[in-house]
């Protein structure tokens, strides 16, 4: 008999989202009984689970579907949990220890909204250089851009993410992300957002609008340096940050982006602040959105017209990965679509949008 699949919420190690009460859910496995007889639910503030801060005892209510947990969370903590169980024929396991960490929760934001000090269609690196301090065991980092944002430690994109923080009605909700820097090194790093249109700014809906919820490109960031003692110091985005132009020229949920990798970006410019206040602001919800898997093309199709059609075999949503040897200066164009019509590259039924990508080598 086997426990496997832990999961709080339907998510596996949940980082900063909201969970209100949460269910817990597990999977047994290779068990010669037909149903569970007893279980334990033990949380705790340690790995090593021994500060213990609940414990079920193995005489409660039995559910591996959704536990629901009766302890009242604490803001950015992380939370250790395993679970025992016994079949209705004897037999038992233990499973592994698993984790979930809270979020702020309703914790007063220690930082400012900023935007750079560029026209409001450049698209932006802004960061700032912070020292960390030796001993420094963990940082948080409680962030959000708008419209879409990439975070970047050093130059290391934090997460697997992609297109955040997703779509939402920004008028009412905006969801910001945690991450997380185990044993960081001491010394001196830089944390930076990458900005993007997204659909905050971008090209929305069937009238294909602009600035549909805001017109400038803007992110929000609060880090929380912890040390071993517990102690921590709270760092958050203000005037004193600085932008930077990126390679990117343009960006669009339709009409895909442009990149030109010759421009000097070594001009730094300060950033503003931004009152947008924080009551729209809460832990995520939505699941992450992250690669699955990478698709080679199958066949390269020479059409009657002369074009080159890379075909990846499927229909699919994702972006495009690839190598060049080409010169400066060489302006590469990938156009997309989603079918052949007489043999051609075909791409009326995406009316107006370019679903394009061009990239200045």
């Amino acid at each position: 008999m086997k426990i496997k699949d832990l999961k709080t919420n339907r998510l596996t190690t949940p980082l900063g989202f909201q969970l209100g009460q949460p269910h817990l859910s597990f999977v047994v496995t290779e068990s010669a009984g037909t149903k569970l007889s007893a279980m334990q639910v033990q949380v705790a503030l340690d790995a090593a689970m021994t500060d213990l801060v609940y414990d079920s005892g193995r005489n409660g209510p039995v559910d591996s579907v959704a536990f629901p947990l009766p302890l009242a969370l604490q803001p950015c903590t992380r939370y250790f949990w395993h679970v025992w169980a016994r079949d209705d024929v004897g037999g038992e396991a233990q499973s592994d220890v698993t984790w979930f960490e809270t979020a702020r929760q309703d914790r007063l934001w220690q930082a400012q909204w900023i935007t750079p000090d560029f026209a409001k269609d450049v698209h932006a690196r802004v960061f700032t250089d912070l020292e960390v301090p030796a001993g420094t065991t963990q940082i948080r980092i409680y962030g959000v851009g708008l419209g879409v944002y990439e975070l970047y430690w050093d130059d290391k994109k934090l997460g697997d993410e992609v297109l955040l923080p997703g779509l939402h009605d920004y008028d009412s909700w905006i969801q910001y992300q945690t991450y997380a820097i185990a044993d960081p090194a001491p010394g001196r790093h830089q944390l930076s957002f990458l900005l993007g249109n997204g659909w905050y700014k971008g090209k929305f809906g069937l009238s294909r609008a602009t600035e549909v919820y805001g017109d400038r490109m803007a992110c929000l960031a609060e880090i929380h340096l912890t040390g071993a003692d517990g102690q921590m110091v709270v760092l958050g985005t203000g005037p004193d940050w600085q932008a930077a132009r990126s390679i990117v020229l343009s960006s669009s949920i339709y009409d895909g982006e442009e990149q030109d990798a010759t421009l000097d970006c070594s001009e730094t410019v300060g950033v503003s602040v931004l009152e947008l206040g924080f009551d729209r602001l809460a832990a995520r919800l939505s699941p992450q959105l992250v690669v699955h898997e990478r698709l080679k093309p199958v066949a390269v199709i020479r059409t009657p017209a002369g074009e080159s059609v890379l075909d990846l075999g499927q229909n699919m949503v994702g972006q495009l990965s690839f190598k060049t040897r080409a010169p400066r200066g060489r302006q590469l164009v990938f156009q997309f679509g989603e079918i052949l019509q007489d043999g051609n590259f075909y791409r009326d039924n995406l009316r107006q949008a370019k679903a394009r990508f061009s990239y200045i080598a």
